[in-house]
């Protein structure tokens, strides 16, 4: 992300923890992996992948390294990457890399497995950013990234673009095995919105503490049942694929594995 702007969202993403090693911090963790259906499929398809990562993974917007716990010490040597930017939007990281942009602070094919979630939407240069991820790849190597489809103006200004599959194909088609796969449907996406809207309230602005928190109780009731029947669409796929939480990509550098 370039080195402007601050930010200035009325209603800010919560920043996503990792689990660390306290009960609260677990806790919030996996409240959130259960509550936010778009976290919760992130998570289920990087638990996936991670399962048979192994070597250095690079993980790039890695924020507060919320799925380090994934890639176990001994099978693999995690390094987070994430921008100079990151502190202003609450993730100010620790025993991470900094990165202001470009090209990636790696050799060429060093790195075993490249992971980025939810981060290619704040990327201003996605196309030379795809070349940049199949350089630093070793031969053989894979890739797992996921980007938001149905997501509102966030991290601002620094938020740039939504993609298709179709220019995830293009971002990504000199690789080997690439797959895009959806994550969710419009009913998936539906139930989300509603759990955000009724939620919202607790950070309303403008309002009294008297008349905020009925309202924010309130809404605790149909938050709820929207959780219920967006992990009953994930479970069963009820609804169109076509307009899903995200996309889910993953793929391997060309070249034999040394």
């Amino acid at each position: 992300m370039p080195e402007t702007g601050r930010p200035s969202e009325a209603f800010k993403p919560l920043a996503h923890r990792a689990p660390g090693g306290g009960v609260w911090e677990a806790a919030l963790f996996w409240a959130r992996v259960l509550l936010d259906l778009q976290v919760h499929t992130v998570f289920l398809d990087l638990r996936a992948f991670a399962r048979s990562a192994a070597g250095k993974v690079v993980d790039f917007g890695c924020g507060d390294s919320p799925y380090r716990h994934l890639f176990p010490e001994g099978r693999c040597e995690y390094i987070g990457l994430d921008s100079t930017l990151a502190p202003a939007f609450d993730y100010p990281g620790r025993e991470i890399l900094r990165y202001d942009g470009g090209r990636l602070p790696f050799e060429d094919g060093a790195i075993d497995c490249f992971v980025s979630t939810e981060t290619f939407e704040h990327v201003p240069d996605p196309m030379e950013k795809a070349r940049e991820v199949l350089r630093v790849l070793r031969p053989g190597g894979r890739f797992f990234l996921t980007v938001p489809w149905s997501a509102r103006f966030h991290y601002q200004p620094h938020d740039y673009y939504r993609y298709t599959p179709t220019a995830l194909r293009l971002m990504f088609q000199e690789a080997l095995e690439l797959e895009v796969r959806a994550r969710g449907t419009d009913v998936s996406v539906i139930c989300a919105k509603i759990v955000v809207v009724c939620l919202r309230g607790f950070s309303a602005r403008g309002l009294s503490r008297v008349t905020l928190l009925p309202l924010a109780l309130l809404g605790l009731i149909p938050a709820a049942l929207a959780v219920l029947l967006g992990h009953l669409s994930l479970l069963t796929g009820l609804g169109s694929a076509d307009d899903p939480l995200g996309y889910t990509v993953t793929g391997v550098k060309p070249g034999r594995a040394t």
